[in-house]
């Protein structure tokens, strides 16, 4: 009985349409922002994460990684995408302030 009692209190917040919305404004900015990044780092010598994961996949290269390609990889990047992720809730936020 009190299995019962719990299951039938449990309440499941479904996501709706401006979630949903939010969500994929977000991630379009994370996406935009990525491919900017990507170029950049190429542009200038840093490794993206592509050619670090071909990097440490081939083992018979044994080309060093130097410490700004980790500091790149592992806290500038995923900061810079963290803002990104900001970006886009201000502009989702921007958004629908227009549309009220």
């Amino acid at each position: 009985m009190v299995f019962k009692i719990v299951v039938n209190s449990y309440s499941y917040n479904k996501p709706n349409h401006c979630s949903m919305i939010k969500i994929y404004i977000i991630g379009l900015v994370i996406l935009g922002i990525a491919i900017i990044l990507n170029g950049l780092a190429a542009k200038i010598g840093i490794l993206s994460w592509y050619d670090y994961l071909k990097l440490i996949m081939n083992k018979n290269d044994s080309t060093p990684i130097r410490w700004f390609n980790y500091s790149w990889l592992y806290f500038v990047y995923p900061f810079l995408l963290g803002i990104a992720n900001k970006m886009g809730e201000v502009l989702y936020n921007w958004i629908t302030s227009l549309l009220k």
